[in-house]
């Protein structure tokens, strides 16, 4: 994210968070030989509670969750500096043009307007990659994802890689199972995309009418 990379020339100045091996996290009741996964992890499998925040957790969401820490507390720091450096200036420039809610509320999603103008400016398909084009050098992944990523059969290069874009709900099975959970999950998805399109402005009916277009392509997508 743009504010880690900001964040990335102060952070190797702050004080290194070692973490030390736990010897509570271990079950001494199951033995390594036959199932050592249980045995490094099962106290801490049984004691630890997923956050209500969290749909998982684990030892790396940990280390997250303390380098958001570290990050807001640098970034507070650089937003409230009266001499900050040049580098501290843009981090804390960056950060409080988030933080700024009074602000943020008044602009609504004027900011937004160029771009949903050129959306609602197309009238064929044949408009449509141009306004792709255009969404990915702003930074939103219209349709597919593309960046870097190492190469799976030679650790020594970077390669282009390129992955499917555009479905709101995690994978392709959500839109395809015919249960009954499935179809609840769907109706509420619909739902709150609508619910989002109105917070743009759009009438009822407008709303309920771009959210069942979006499901249609979604659902074509996957």
């Amino acid at each position: 994210m743009t504010y880690k990379l900001l964040l990335a020339a102060a952070l190797c100045a702050a004080p290194a968070c070692l973490a030390d091996f736990d010897p509570a996290t271990i079950d001494p009741s199951v033995k390594p030989s036959v199932d050592f996964y249980d045995y490094a992890n099962g106290t801490w499998l049984k004691t630890t509670k997923i956050p209500s925040d969290h749909a998982s957790y684990g030892a790396f969401d940990m280390l997250n969750d303390g380098n958001e820490v570290v990050l807001h507390a640098l970034a507070e720091k650089a937003a409230s500096d009266a001499k900050p450096d040049p580098a501290e200036k843009m981090v804390g420039d960056f950060y409080f043009s988030g933080m700024n809610v009074e602000a943020v509320n008044a602009a609504g999603i004027s900011p937004l307007k160029p771009d949903l103008d050129g959306i609602a400016a197309m009238q064929s398909s044949a408009d449509l990659p141009a306004e792709v084009a255009k969404l990915h050098h702003l930074g939103a992944s219209v349709c597919f994802g593309l960046g870097s990523e190492p190469n799976p059969k030679n650790a020594d290069m970077v390669i282009t890689g390129l992955g499917q874009g555009g479905l709101g709900l995690p994978e392709r099975d959500y839109y395809t199972r015919d249960n009954d959970e499935s179809k609840v999950l769907r109706e509420k998805y619909v739902a709150h995309v609508g619910t989002m399109m109105g917070f743009a402005g759009d009438t009822p009916a407008e709303a309920a009418a771009e959210a069942a277009a979006v499901m249609r392509i979604e659902t074509a997508l996957a």
